[in-house]
């Protein structure tokens, strides 16, 4: 069976049957009575979309620390609260170990990322580039920025990336969201990008999407 590291980034079609992975091409599309289906090369089996890219590491991960942690190893949010002690990140990364850094556990990562439009006097100071330098103090919540929505969103998650689009049909700025909770999405400061526009984002609230541009891997 072929494993995710066998495959690229992007969408690719999954057998349901024999766990086969492959471009859109390589699957065979047929309508059987049901409509038009894909089906695996292989075995026959039926397919499925599924998106490979920014994978979160697996639990029991080490990395070498004599210095500590700069970011998440999970959500890729930078600051102060990732150390090396046990410690748990605010995306729900529980990480232990002192010299050696292990993850214990690894939060759900969710399925897409976040498209929304706004306006470049409504981001500027979201963005990394205009941050003042100011002593930010100890509490990891003020070395991040968020994005107020209606209610909790369900298919996003740590690791999945928020975009923003200023009305130029490209994506300008984006960032990976560290956790999302009730009227929140709370995400690293953002980093100026130019990225191609995965569709049309809304003019009110935001849209799940995704995107094989990511920033990392």
């Amino acid at each position: 069976m072929t494993s995710n590291s066998d495959v690229g980034q992007g969408r690719k079609h999954v057998c349901d049957s024999c766990g086969w992975i492959g471009e859109t091409p390589e699957a065979e599309l047929d309508d059987r009575g049901n409509g038009l289906q894909s089906y695996c090369p292989k075995c026959d089996g039926s397919t499925h979309m599924q998106h490979f890219g920014n994978p979160l590491p697996e639990p029991g991960k080490t990395w070498q620390t004599p210095y500590g942690l700069d970011e998440c190893p999970v959500c890729r949010t930078t600051g102060l609260f990732v150390c090396d002690k046990p410690s748990e990140c605010l995306c729900g990364a529980i990480l232990s170990g002192l010299s050696t850094t292990e993850i214990v556990e690894v939060p759900e990562r969710g399925e897409k990322d976040v498209l929304i439009s706004t306006t470049e006097e409504d981001i500027r100071h979201k963005v990394f580039d205009y941050t003042d330098g100011k002593d930010l103090g100890g509490d990891p919540r003020r070395e991040l920025a968020y994005w107020r929505v209606n209610g909790t969103p369900q298919h996003t998650g740590p690791g999945r990336m928020i975009l923003f689009t200023t009305g130029n049909k490209k994506v300008d700025y984006a960032a990976p969201i560290c956790t999302v909770e009730n009227g929140r999405i709370w995400f690293d400061f953002l980093s100026p990008v130019n990225m191609e526009l995965p569709e049309d984002a809304p003019t009110r609230g935001f849209t799940y999407t995704e995107t094989e541009d990511f920033l990392w891997a």
